[in-house]
């Protein structure tokens, strides 16, 4: 999973889901210019969030005595999400919600490696915020919310 797979410590972790929050944020941004109404508010809404799960996870990175070092940019959202605000308004959607889920499975394995339980907390919560964001994306979509049992994550997210 993005970046977290290389990740051997707490604090490598943690600039890992740092760094794919500020994505997300940047990715946000991105649709937000290219959508409209409900779906350009929803965007908005999901922006705001993900400002706030990368301030949590910067607190958290600045409690293991960390600095940031790096910020993703907007080649970096190109990488990962080619074409992300070119196209109709279900495209770029879909590839928020295609976002969230992999930050989801991203989020799950930090969850199983982390050691410090101050650390463990954030990532609940920034989970828990994701798998919102990805059940309201799939309402927009017309998508189930939850199409398995037990959620995973990934791709078909």
């Amino acid at each position: 999973m993005w970046h977290f797979g290389e990740a051997r410590t707490d604090t490598a972790l943690t600039r890992a889901g740092l760094w794919l929050e500020q994505l997300a944020v940047l990715c946000y941004a991105r649709a937000e210019e290219s959508l409209t109404g409900d779906a350009r508010r929803l965007a908005e809404r999901f922006g705001a969030h993900e400002r706030a799960h990368a301030a949590a996870m910067e607190s958290a990175l600045q409690g293991l005595t960390v600095r940031v070092r790096n910020r993703p940019a907007g080649t970096d959202v190109d990488w990962h999400l080619p074409g992300l605000g070119h196209g109709d308004p279900e495209r770029t959607l879909g590839q928020l919600a295609e976002l969230e889920a992999w930050l989801l499975t991203g989020y799950q394995e930090m969850a199983r490696r982390v050691t410090e339980l101050e650390l463990l907390r954030t990532v609940g919560g920034v989970t828990a915020g994701g798998a919102q964001h990805l059940v309201a994306l799939r309402a927009a979509l017309g998508r189930p919310l939850v199409p398995h049992a037990l959620e995973r994550g990934g791709p078909s997210g």
